[in-house]
């Protein structure tokens, strides 16, 4: 396995600090808006893409723009990335997501409900199929009790955030 990790320069910077490229891993400092990343992909023995904690904040036509760009050119790879729900993403933009401590959560201008996943094989004909993973069972009322739960109830699925694997590009 080879793995790329694609972060803004900054973030690049800190993270090779932290943990210096090898041979098996290495930072890229770009967008990863910016297709140039794609070339140092060598998708000859497949190709996972994970985007955990980015997604949400581009805008939607970025957010189809880099899902259409890697299903064109990671034929037979995977997606795996999470999305806040529609009623949160507006809330952040508003400015109306606070915390007790008074942090205010950065705008999140991109969300998808639970409910519209499979909006997502629309971004591009090579996505066949899209699915939700299901979040694994953890600790305290929510996550332990509340979370399963409100993932199998309609009227409260669109309420959470999902974790979405597109499972292939064809």
């Amino acid at each position: 396995m080879r793995w790329l990790c694609v972060e803004l320069p900054e973030t690049a910077e800190v993270r090779r600090r932290l943990l210096p490229d090898g041979e098996r891993r290495r930072t890229l400092a770009c967008s990863a808006l910016d297709r140039a990343w794609h070339d140092e992909v060598d998708a000859s023995r497949g190709v996972l893409i994970t985007a955990q904690g980015l997604l949400m904040y581009l805008r939607p036509p970025e957010v189809r723009e880099l899902i259409a760009g890697c299903a064109e050119r990671f034929r037979g790879g995977a997606l795996v990335f999470d999305a806040v729900p529609r009623w949160f993403s507006a809330r952040t933009v508003q400015g109306r997501m606070q915390t007790g401590q008074g942090y205010r959560t950065p705008p999140m201008p991109w969300g998808l409900d639970a409910g519209e996943l499979q909006r997502v094989r629309t971004a591009h004909p090579r996505i066949t199929e899209v699915r939700e993973l299901p979040p694994p069972r953890g600790r305290g009322f929510y996550h332990g009790v509340l979370a399963p739960v409100q993932h199998r109830l309609p009227g409260a699925r669109n309420l959470r955030p999902t974790m979405t694997a597109i499972a292939r590009f064809g």
